[in-house]
């Protein structure tokens, strides 16, 4: 028996909030999607987990636990994220003490941006600028949050196999930005792939006895990524967040 782990990709719902997608007043939460997020809640929480885990770096963990213990005990308006609206809310479901900052944000030697890989590419190999642009231009439409649908549709649309291999491909092209002996891509993918290592690596630190079952809320360009690591790791059963949603 193997300690079990479920990855959630998420939207990340300030980001969402910030451009007004749902409603007038810019609010993705209204009542109607507060009642979506407890059915959203509702079905995760049959995982059982007996640890929550957040994007949310690991130098923060003294705030998370400062936010969650004001949370528990009901003097902390929470924040419209991901982090808090589903992390924080489905730890104190379950009575867990704790929720656990497990990622790393950090900068790597002449690391250069996403911004500046893409403008290379546009400079020097156009052909593939274009495709990349066509490429990132069809997953924004494919993760695009559709306020005709409801919060756990489209949870369970980013969270769907086939949209997770699709969202994989854009990195496969950033690596091929570059020339011989000039790998221009590879400086935002060591960061990248540097990063969820260090994600998978602090979700083993959670392992207390097989019968761990960790849960983490993660944006979704995480997912293909993260659940290759564990999966391949041999350490973990890892679950399907789809089959919870669908069920």
């Amino acid at each position: 028996m193997k300690p079990k782990v479920l990855v959630l990709g998420s939207y990340h719902l300030d980001e969402l909030n910030s451009i007004g997608v749902d409603s007038e007043d810019g609010k993705i939460l209204l009542p109607n999607r507060e009642k979506e997020l407890m059915e959203l809640l509702h079905k995760v929480k049959a995982f059982e987990p007996t640890k929550v885990a957040v994007e949310v770096e690991v130098k923060r963990q003294e705030e998370i636990d400062r936010d969650y213990q004001t949370y528990l005990s009901s003097n902390f308006k929470l924040p419209l994220n991901e982090i808090h609206q589903v992390g924080f809310r489905l730890a104190k479901s379950m009575n867990h003490q704790h929720v656990f900052a497990v990622d790393w944000m950090g900068s790597l030697p002449e690391q250069k941006s996403l911004g500046d890989i893409l403008d290379w590419a546009e400079a020097h190999q156009p052909e593939l600028s274009r495709m990349m642009k066509e490429q990132i231009e069809s997953m924004n439409k494919l993760f695009a949050f559709s306020g005709n649908m409801s919060l756990v549709d489209n949870y369970r649309h980013i969270n769907h196999p086939a949209v997770i291999k699709k969202s994989h491909e854009i990195y496969m092209h950033i690596a091929r930005v570059g020339e011989w002996d000039h790998y221009v891509g590879m400086d935002w993918l060591r960061w990248w792939y540097q990063r969820n290592l260090i994600l998978y690596a602090n979700l083993t630190r959670l392992i207390d006895s097989n019968d761990d079952r960790i849960f983490l809320v993660i944006g979704s360009g995480h997912l293909h990524t993260v659940n290759q690591f564990l999966t391949e790791s041999g350490l973990f059963q890892v679950e399907d967040a789809y089959e919870y949603l669908t069920d």
